[in-house]
C-alpha cells in the first residue's frame, strides 16, 4: 500500500513536470509566433 502510493506520487510528480515543460515550450512558441505576426 505504501509502495503503491509512493509510486503514484512519483508518477504524478513526473506527469506534472512533463506538463509544465510542454506548456512552457508551447507558451514560448505561441509568444514567438505572435511576435512574428505583429512585427
Amino acid at each position: 500500500m505504501v509502495y503503491n502510493s509512493g509510486k503514484i506520487k512519483q508518477f504524478i510528480f513526473y506527469k506534472n513536470d512533463v506538463v509544465q515543460k510542454v506548456s512552457q515550450e508551447a507558451l514560448t512558441k505561441i509568444v514567438t509566433v505572435t511576435l512574428h505576426m505583429y512585427w
